[in-house]
C-alpha cells in the first residue's frame, strides 16, 4: 500500500510540475499599441516550409525556415524573403503553408523571425483586402486589436503546451 501511494505522490508532483515548465517568450508586440508602434508591417504568404537540419524542439530557437512572398507592405521598406519559426510548444507559432498572415515588427536583413507576439494569420487570398483595409484603421487608431483580428484568428497561429496524460490507477498492468 505504501508503495502504491508513493507511486501516486511522485506521479502527481512529476505531472504538476510538467505543468509548470518555464515558458517565456520575448515580450510581443501583439497588442494595440505594439502594432500601432510597428516599423515593419506587412502582409504575406507562406510559399514554402522546411525544417532546419539539426534543429531540436526546443524553446529557444527556430527550427522551420520558409519562403515568402510580401503581397502588401503597409509600413516600412524591408527586403524581406524569408521566415524563421519554432513550432515548439513554447512562444512557437503554426504557420501553414499557402496560407496569408499579417507580420509585425522590425524585420532585419532578408529574414523574418516569426513568433506568436509579431505574426497573425489573415486567411485564405479573398481575406486579403479586408485585413488590409483594418489593419490601415488600426494603424490611424481608429479601430483596436481586437475589432481587427479577435482573439481566436490570433490564437490560431499558437503553439499550446498540452500537459501530459494522467497517469492511470493501473500503469504497468498491476492493481
Amino acid at each position: 500500500m505504501k508503495r502504491k501511494a508513493r507511486f501516486f505522490l511522485f506521479a502527481g508532483l512529476y505531472w504538476m510540475f510538467s505543468l509548470a515548465q518555464a515558458c517565456t517568450c520575448e515580450p510581443g508586440l501583439l497588442g494595440t499599441v505594439g502594432i500601432q508602434a510597428a516599423k515593419e508591417v506587412f502582409i504575406f504568404r507562406l510559399v514554402s516550409a522546411r525544417a532546419l537540419p539539426g534543429r531540436t524542439d526546443d524553446v529557444s530557437g527556430p527550427h522551420i525556415e520558409g519562403e515568402i512572398e510580401i503581397v502588401d507592405r503597409l509600413r516600412g521598406h524591408g527586403s524581406v524573403r524569408k521566415i524563421r519559426f519554432s513550432t515548439a510548444s513554447c512562444c512557437g507559432v503554426r504557420l501553414d503553408v499557402g496560407t496569408y498572415f499579417a507580420g509585425f515588427g522590425a524585420a532585419h536583413g532578408p529574414v523574418f523571425k516569426a513568433d506568436s507576439g509579431n505574426v497573425v494569420e489573415v486567411g485564405a487570398r479573398r481575406d486579403v483586402q479586408q485585413a488590409r483595409n483594418n489593419i490601415h484603421a488600426l494603424l490611424r487608431g481608429e479601430r483596436r486589436l481586437d475589432d481587427v483580428f479577435p482573439k481566436s484568428a490570433r490564437e490560431r497561429t499558437d503553439q499550446q503546451i498540452v500537459p501530459p496524460p494522467c497517469p492511470r490507477a493501473d500503469a504497468g498492468g498491476r492493481r
